[in-house]
């Protein structure tokens, strides 16, 4: 059972439909299962990882594909995919970055608000979310109860009515954003290169360069695909199958583009 994780069991039991697997698996001993109940800390940078990895994996065979397909040299292929994998990866790792910091800013401002207004006025952030519990169904003394109660810790009181009223998380103070960009921009570079590098230089079987680039880019498409289903609790083989359907249709349709410009331009 230790190898297993509570929210393994729960999510098993959600599937299941199996209620009494719910509720063993709630009144469990925590010390007999990891915990991995997700939290605002865990597997902050595994997100642009996998993503940023799934970006340039994809935009990559594309532009592999489309180069085929339009018959441009090696090396005029090779020069467009450096220059298109170091700016893609810059624009997903700026990207990263400017977005996260945006998200904290704002999440930091409204705590701030948050703050000041329990300081100055604390009745009337009570008074509000005895309106809000009462809206969402809470009688009139419960809802006073409920307000009364969570008002007198503070900190959990502002986060909570951040949550409450505006759908805001508070800010993760310890995440360093910098770092998120630059795994973003380094996942991007690493798994944008499988194309390039396996045309150029895999080979086996007497299969074409092209071949092998679409065969090492679809398995690397069926990993990510599955890697990424963890984080929505899918399973792992829907989520690689369709990551490389979808990653293939870009792919194919980049092929069909570039060869139809260059029939284009051969008859002009």
């Amino acid at each position: 059972m230790s190898s297993r994780t509570r929210r393994d069991e729960v999510y098993a039991a959600f599937e299941s439909g199996d209620v009494k697997r719910s509720i063993s698996a709630h009144l469990l001993d925590p010390s007999q299962f990891q915990h991995d109940e997700p939290t605002l800390s865990q597997g902050k940078y595994a997100r642009p990882f996998v993503f940023g990895a799934l970006d340039g994996l994809a935009t990559l065979f594309a532009l592999v594909a489309g180069s085929v397909g339009a018959d441009l040299s090696a090396k005029s292929m090779l020069a467009v995919g450096v220059g298109n994998l170091i700016a893609g990866a810059l624009g997903m790792g700026i990207g990263e970055y400017v977005s996260s910091k945006a998200d904290r800013d704002v999440a930091l401002r409204e705590e701030a608000r948050e703050r000041w207004e329990v300081e100055n006025n604390p009745e009337g952030e009570i008074y509000e979310m005895i309106a809000i519990y009462e809206s969402k169904g809470l009688s009139r003394q419960d809802a006073s109860l409920v307000a009364s109660t969570l008002s007198k810790y503070p900190q959990f009181w502002i986060e909570h009515m951040m949550l409450t009223e505006i759908g805001m998380l508070p800010a993760d103070k310890d995440e360093n954003i910098v770092i998120g960009g630059i795994v973003m921009f380094v996942s991007f570079v690493l798994f944008g290169s499988v194309p390039l590098l396996s045309y150029y230089f895999l080979s086996f079987g007497g299969l074409s360069p092209f071949t092998i680039a679409v065969i090492s880019s679809s398995t690397t498409l069926f990993i990510l695909g599955a890697i990424k289903s963890r984080f929505v609790s899918k399973p792992p083989i829907t989520g690689g199958v369709w990551m490389m359907v979808q990653g293939g249709l870009c792919a194919f349709s980049a092929y069909c583009l570039g060869d139809l410009i260059n029939s284009f331009i051969a008859s002009s």
